[in-house]
């Protein structure tokens, strides 16, 4: 189990560099370009991006066994630290 915690670990953490880098992309694109051209270029963009997240998820599924019911656990864990007044 604690494997699977990492790997999830590991997935977040490259969903969020992945999203840090569009951040800044779309930043570039709404000062360079009209708006119209903008809105454009990020749906090509967003979808390249979704694209080649599906391609690493599944690479992870297929490296690591994961399946339907793995995704399904995974995704009710919580990696909250527990609230502590004191």
């Amino acid at each position: 189990m604690k494997k699977r915690v990492m790997d999830k670990l590991e997935a977040i953490e490259r969903f969020k560099q992945a999203r840090e880098k569009r951040r800044r992309l779309d930043n570039v694109l709404d000062e360079v370009y009209t708006a119209e051209e903008a809105v454009e270029l990020k749906q090509l963009i967003a979808t390249y991006f979704a694209t080649k997240l599906s391609k690493e998820m599944q690479r992870l599924a297929d490296e690591k066994g994961w399946n339907v019911d793995t995704f399904e656990e995974l995704a009710k864990e919580h990696f909250r630290t527990p609230y502590n007044p004191s």
